[in-house]
């Protein structure tokens, strides 16, 4: 059994994204708000990011560095930031940003008064879990992304016979291309991520049930009079694969032929191999009967509380695991969840700092394949650098600036003097 440490949990539903449980792989994030009436899990994965990758090393650089230098040397920094502004920035100025991947609402028929009500997420395990009771039925969900099968399950289970009942449907606001069902258990949506070159994305989920009844009408999944539902979701995009949605159709079968029970355990084996190697122990109080927000506001400057050390402690560890596995893309500013079209910063790497910090923990908290990603994504900026330095400065080696994006691009990002022609994002 987790320590309470290992747990964070609420007795309500999220009523915004930053109040939601995230779960992750690496390739796929999910945040859970647990709602009763209609679940709302918002969607992500690492590599829908928009358009593809540019040549945006400024052609004027080199031609205009000498006199950028002159002016410093002759005491006329204005002078100097205009030109360097003009000639220095990248073109365009911006590099790419993440996107969200879209949401996946459930509806379940059921309304917001309960007996009872917990979501939780199990850093030991971890799973994400919520529990209630209507009408002396016990309903249970049950949330994880499993890594070695790539899979993201969601599991609704009653106490009752013949007592849960569902919609589901994929929704990304006007930015979706396809919506479609496939063989009367699923359905699934595509969507461009735009500009030259874009990843294509397919969001695919399919339900099964021992009793009741599965079917699809229009966008929508539907299960009737069922005792569990058990929903398998692969998210995927053309930046691995020539068919994202062969890939997310075959994720699944695979998935459904070993059975939730098994994908279940491969995910617990998987996840407590990281997770255990390490534990902290303050000898915290048991705090077990606050929720994690009721703890939260207990503390202030005044009062510690080492079982909240504990689970923050804990809660970078799962965030790291979650958002870093070998394979994967980097975890980004955001990790890897994000809902923002337009997110801050762009939900990129900022290689100046933000970027490093995510892996602070990654070796000394025992978690070196957590760190892989990070170093593949360097490798991809090695070439581009080196155009980057020929270009823009004349050298040889590798060059780059504070920010990249998945494609490896080394250009300037922005037009800021105090950050954006800092040129040892490489080093």
């Amino acid at each position: 059994m987790s320590k309470t440490s290992e747990k964070i949990w609420y007795n309500m539903p999220a009523s915004k994204w930053e109040e939601a449980i995230p779960v992750g792989n690496g390739y796929i994030g999910g945040m859970i708000t647990g709602e009763i009436e209609t679940e709302h899990i918002y969607l992500n994965e690492d590599s829908f990011w928009y358009g593809g990758f540019r040549d945006r090393n400024n052609p004027d650089a080199l031609e205009n560095l000498p006199k950028i230098r002159e002016m410093i040397l002759n005491g006329e920094p204005d002078k100097a930031e205009k030109l360097t502004a003009l000639a220095l920035s990248g073109v365009p100025q911006s590099q790419r940003h993440y996107l969200p991947a879209g949401d996946l609402f459930i509806k379940t028929g059921h309304k917001n008064e309960t007996d009872s009500y917990t979501r939780l997420l199990d850093m030991g395990n971890g799973i994400s879990t919520v529990n209630y009771s209507i009408k002396g039925v016990s309903y249970t969900r049950e949330y994880f992304i499993n890594y070695p099968s790539n899979v993201f399950i969601i599991r609704f289970t009653a106490d009752k016979a013949n007592s849960i009942n569902l919609e589901f449907h994929f929704d990304r606001s006007r930015y979706i291309d396809e919506v479609g069902n496939e063989n009367g258990n699923s359905i699934y949506m595509t969507a461009d991520a735009g500009g030259k070159d874009g990843v294509f994305l397919v969001n695919y989920l399919s339900a099964e049930s021992e009793d009741g009844k599965i079917y699809t009408i229009g966008e929508n999944l539907i299960a009737e009079n069922c005792t569990s539902v058990t929903a398998y979701l692969s998210l995927s995009t053309t930046f691995r694969h020539e068919s994202p949605m062969n890939y997310c159709r075959d994720t699944i079968n695979n998935a459904k032929e070993k059975g939730f029970f098994e994908i279940k355990q491969e995910h617990e084996k998987d996840y407590k191999n990281l997770f255990e190697r390490v534990s902290l122990d303050l000898y915290s109080e048991n705090d077990n009967d606050l929720t994690t927000d009721k703890e939260r506001e207990n503390v202030d400057f005044t009062t510690e509380s080492n079982n909240l050390i504990e689970k923050y402690f804990n809660f970078g560890r799962y965030l790291l695991i979650s958002s870093s596995r070998e394979g994967t893309l980097p975890a980004n500013l955001q990790g890897i969840w994000n809902h923002h079209f337009l997110p801050p910063w762009d939900s990129k790497y900022t290689i100046n700092i933000n970027a490093e910090m995510n892996y602070w923990s990654a070796e000394t908290l025992n978690l070196s394949e957590c760190h892989t990603p990070l170093f593949d994504l360097i490798e991809r900026m090695r070439e581009n650098g080196r155009v980057t330095a020929e270009k823009m400065y004349g050298c040889r080696g590798f060059c780059a600036h504070h920010n990249t994006d998945i494609w490896g691009d080394t250009a300037p990002q922005d037009i800021c003097l105090s950050s954006t022609y800092w040129v040892m994002g490489a080093a």
